[in-house]
């Protein structure tokens, strides 16, 4: 996963709003960690909260 694919994803027409949208359009945080490495630098890069 690239970050050119996870922030295409957000800016997409039906733009992943979520972890959970963002998962289903990219496969990211899916895995076999299970995102346990990359969540964080994802959340980073998306703006999101981590807590969420």
């Amino acid at each position: 996963m690239t970050e050119r694919e996870i922030t295409a994803a957000c800016a997409a027409v039906l733009p992943a709003n979520d972890v959970d949208g963002l998962r289903r359009r990219t496969r990211a945080l899916a895995g076999r960690c299970q995102g346990f490495y990359c969540f964080a630098e994802i959340c980073a890069l998306t703006g999101w909260d981590p807590s969420r």
